[in-house]
């Protein structure tokens, strides 16, 4: 489990890192979208339809959940 924050730093496996001829670098997100800069590559938590919260309730302060996509965490 994790906070948001600290989800926004990991990687989200749905997006490919695409590196082209000229050296450039840029992240293709398969959500639909233009590829975008490296930075979008990074889970996006709560706006994701896969992330779970595990203590999502009024007055905590930093709320925990995780990726959907991996199953519960033990």
């Amino acid at each position: 489990m994790m906070t948001e924050v600290e989800a926004k730093k990991r990687w989200c496996p749905f997006v490919r890192f695409l590196t082209y001829g000229d050296g450039d670098s840029m992240c293709a997100i398969n959500r639909g979208g233009d590829p975008v800069v490296r930075d979008a590559c990074n889970c996006i938590a709560s706006a994701c339809m896969a992330w779970r919260w595990q203590d999502r309730t009024d007055g905590v302060e930093n709320p925990k959940g995780y990726c959907g996509l991996a199953g519960r965490p033990e």
